[in-house]
């Protein structure tokens, strides 16, 4: 009767601890090199790497094949992959266990790779996959939702959003007697003194969205040139007095004070004032 031979595979767990802290260790310091959605791709990648191993369907070839699908994804962008999840023999430790015949080199330092069998080989990949699927959950709660379900506004903040687009009394004429107090109120003399109207009607254009043709056919700047007073008598009152508010929760005394003076001037020429 021939020797028993028998294997301490006691060493196997002491290998998978080694090897599974190794590769999370890898993985972690490869995914810094990388966007969130890049992350995600990337893991997905490794699971399913791993999890062909595991079920037979991913021969050599084929997984290679994968990498180099990736590889001409992202070109030299994939460098920190490649040297940390393929160069380094104890992350594709199972493939070369599974795929390929193991080098010395893999013999010398795991002697006992050979008496291995494919069930416990499959528990180490099995907890790889694990590992990886534990930290693909964490990447997509880091990551920005689909915009096919993005929050949706509350019903006030929807209503007020829709009151600011279609809000009538936002009159262009408003719009640009604004502008004009703020540019006044910050060089302190007559607008047409400083500045080109020209040029102050291209920025009234930007702050507003609107679209420029050209200036001599600007509304913008045809209302720029009769300021203060595009609007008169009690129109421009009504004006003066719906801007306002705006300078005053912002504390632009300067130009509050501007304002005010113009409607007390307003006031006192309205036409049952005169006479």
């Amino acid at each position: 009767m021939g020797e028993v031979v028998t294997y301490d595979f006691s060493s196997y767990e002491s290998f998978s601890e080694k090897h599974q802290k190794k590769f999370m260790a890898e993985y972690t310091d490869m995914l810094n090199h990388y966007t969130i959605e890049q992350q995600i791709e990337l893991t997905q990648h490794l699971i399913k790497q791993f999890s062909s191993i595991n079920t037979g369907k991913g021969d050599g070839a084929q997984l290679l094949e994968n990498e180099e699908v990736l590889k001409k994804r992202y070109g030299r962008l994939l460098l920190p992959y490649v040297q940390k999840m393929y160069l380094v023999k104890y992350v594709y430790l199972p493939l070369f266990i599974l795929a390929f015949p193991p080098s010395q080199e893999i013999l010398d330092e795991f002697p006992y790779i050979n008496e291995f069998s494919t069930l416990e080989t499959g528990i180490y990949i099995s907890t790889l996959i694990n590992s990886l699927t534990v930290s693909l959950d964490e990447l997509y709660l880091k990551s920005e939702p689909d915009p096919s379900i993005a929050p949706k506004p509350a019903p006030e903040e929807k209503e007020n959003a829709e009151q600011l687009e279609h809000a009538p009394e936002m009159t262009q004429a408003r719009q640009v007697l604004a502008i004009y107090y703020m540019l006044k109120a910050e060089c302190e003399t007559e607008l047409r003194l400083n500045y080109n109207l020209s040029d102050v009607a291209k920025f009234a254009h930007l702050l507003m969205g609107a679209k420029i043709t050209t200036i001599q056919k600007s509304e913008i700047y045809k209302k720029l040139r009769c300021m203060p007073n595009y609007n008169k008598d009690q129109q421009l009152l009504k004006d003066l007095q719906y801007i306002r508010p705006f300078f005053e929760a912002l504390h632009l005394e300067k130009a509050l004070n501007l304002i005010d003076a113009e409607i007390k001037t307003t006031k006192k020429n309205l036409p049952y004032n005169k006479g």
